[in-house]
């Protein structure tokens, strides 16, 4: 029995593999987009499970690391602040297509 305040990872992942799928590439055509299995690997990394979070989805922890330094950066008011071109937006949904690509060899 879980004393904490989150419920068992093991009922908490079966709950969501109870979901149906909710992703329009995954449903229509069985491929893995960039996010598939995100929801999976954050409950691994909310119980500290990184290599299981990995396996579900290898860009959750860059994710959410990227979650919990940016607000940091905001709140101590890092002089260097990262202002998102659109040459940066291209450039990340190029990398994320691309990862989606390959995690379906």
């Amino acid at each position: 029995m879980n004393a904490g305040i989150f419920p068992e990872k093991e009922s908490l992942l079966a709950h969501l593999d109870s979901l149906p799928p909710v992703c329009p590439l995954r449903i229509f055509l069985g491929l893995k987009c960039a996010f598939c299995g995100m929801t999976h690997a954050f409950v691994h990394l909310l119980y500290l499970d990184f290599h299981e979070a990995y396996k579900a989805n290898a860009l959750s922890i860059p994710l959410a690391t990227g979650l919990v330094l940016a607000p940091l950066f905001m709140l101590i008011r890092y002089p260097w602040r990262p202002k998102l071109s659109s040459r940066g937006v291209v450039l990340s949904i190029l990398v994320l297509g691309v990862y989606a690509v390959f995690r379906n060899l």
